[in-house]
């Protein structure tokens, strides 16, 4: 004989009442670690899909995905982790800059980044030499405000860029399209 109450979850299933109790307390302590985690701290988990496909995932549950070349017996099926660190270089620093434009009251209607990095030939193979090219479009765009934000981002802010600094130099250039 049993005391025990039992709940029916949303997919018809029964628990006893504790075992609803302690999902409801996971479901809420997981939550608020997500939501309490701070932005100096990040996590993600890598899940292998196969052959050389992984899949990162952060606590929010928004994925990126990773395949290695052809020539390294990869499908090419998703950028490789060295050009998603280009992406990350491209996405921290177009942060910093579109965020000092706007704070600039620069009135842009479009922005690119085209970037570029050469890698060592021996491992590991990392960057030595990276080239960002903003390109930065709208009404009467300041070319100081342009080179002023791309200065702050490459110098204080882009955090991404500190790290690759230790192995590589960094080049910027823009192009300003007038509307």
């Amino acid at each position: 004989m049993t005391d025990l109450v039992h709940v029916l979850d949303l997919n018809g299933k029964w628990f006893t009442l504790v075992d609803a109790c302690i999902k409801v307390v996971t479901f809420f302590f997981a939550r608020f670690e997500i939501e309490s985690m701070s932005d100096d701290r990040k996590k993600m988990t890598l899940e292998w899909k196969g052959n050389f496909r992984f899949e990162a995932k952060n606590p929010h549950g928004l994925t990126v995905s990773f395949d290695a070349p052809k020539k390294y017996g990869g499908d090419e099926t998703a950028p490789s982790p060295m050009e998603t660190l280009l992406a990350c270089l491209a996405g921290c620093t177009s942060f910093d800059v579109v965020n000092i434009l706007k704070k600039k009251r620069q009135s842009i209607s479009g922005y690119w980044v085209e970037i570029e990095g050469e890698r060592r030939d021996e491992p590991p193979e990392v960057f030595t030499k990276i080239q960002i090219k903003y390109k930065i479009k709208g009404k009467n765009v300041s070319k100081e405000a342009v080179e002023r934000a791309i200065q702050l981002s490459n110098e204080k802010y882009c955090s991404v860029g500190a790290i690759l600094k230790k192995t590589a130099e960094i080049t910027t250039s823009y192009e300003i399209i007038q509307e």
